[in-house]
């Protein structure tokens, strides 16, 4: 009985692991996003600054409130500095891309994931009756009904048909290690507890 709770205990530590998983990829794919939405504002702001930089100098040139040469500098600097936001605004959307490329990949290891679940699952689901079959097997030979109750006790009750007698037992697996606690178990199938 006691490796029939280790097994599945160790199957809910597998899923909770990943559901973990999930979980972080999921929460990679929600900052991903959140970047990418980032990404679009600043390179929607960076147009507009642009445009009104431009809009400014072409206002100055024909006003003609400055001389030729100053109009000159300001549209190269004005110049210079679309260039450099066009290289900026290339590279985020290199990133954005990228970023999108990361998110596909994702979206297909997490398919992969919520797929291993699955056929877990169902391997699960497929041994539960092939467990209580043993379970119940254990208990017509034993005589012991367990109480799943407290999960912290190995608990349950034990007939004992040659006396017609019904014994209630309840061992703290922190007190006991397997071999003293089967002893136990023993010893109450046995009417000595």
């Amino acid at each position: 009985m006691e490796l029939l709770m280790d097994i599945y205990n160790g199957s809910a530590e597998a899923r909770d692991a990943d559901i973990d998983r999930i979980d972080k990829i999921t929460s990679q794919f929600t900052r991903f996003e959140s970047k990418r939405i980032q990404f679009e504002d600043d390179v929607a702001a960076t147009k507009r600054e642009l445009r009104e930089k431009i809009e400014e100098a072409e206002r100055e040139v024909e006003a003609g409130t400055k001389a030729l040469s100053l109009q000159r500098k300001r549209i190269e600097r004005l110049e210079a500095d679309r260039r450099e936001m066009t290289e900026l605004q290339e590279q985020k959307e290199m990133e954005c891309e990228e970023g999108r490329r990361r998110i596909e990949e994702y979206k297909e290891e997490s398919s992969k994931e919520v797929e291993q679940i699955d056929e877990v699952e169902a391997r699960r689901m497929k041994e539960v009756p092939r467990l209580k079959k043993k379970i119940a097997l254990c208990a017509n030979i034993t005589g012991i009904t367990w109480k799943y109750e407290d999960e912290n006790k190995r608990a349950g009750v034990v007939a004992i048909p040659e006396r017609k007698e019904v014994r209630r037992f309840s061992f703290d697996p922190l007190l006991y290690d397997d071999y003293d606690m089967a002893n136990k178990l023993w010893d109450c199938m046995d009417g000595k507890i």
